[in-house]
């Protein structure tokens, strides 16, 4: 039996666009920078800049999201979502001090 790789429900959480999961996982401790994924290391706002869920991903800065650590693929969140045309995460990421020039 596996382990389940830290940060794994709340990367899967913030992919679906699941808030109440995400904010239940953040109030029992789960750590908004760990990591998961099989197709290489990505955070929570990792999952929901590429999938366009800006509400998850300023609840996660809220509760101290790095915006600017890399993924697997040496991409920030707002490289993300701007690859994604997501607007709506691009502003929040934004407002919360990503810089499209870093990373």
């Amino acid at each position: 039996m596996r382990a389940t790789p830290p940060g794994s429900a709340l990367v899967a959480a913030a992919a679906r666009g699941d808030l109440r999961t995400v904010e239940y996982l953040l109030a029992a401790g789960a750590n908004p920078n760990a990591a998961a994924g099989s197709d290489g290391f990505r955070t929570a706002l990792h999952a929901a800049s590429a999938s366009g869920h800006a509400a998850i991903a300023l609840r996660l800065l809220d509760e101290g999201a790095d915006v600017h650590v890399l993924d697997g693929s040496g991409r920030t969140a707002i490289h993300i979502a701007l690859e994604a045309l997501h607007v709506d995460v691009i502003d929040a990421l934004v407002a919360r001090g990503a810089d499209v020039r870093r990373g």
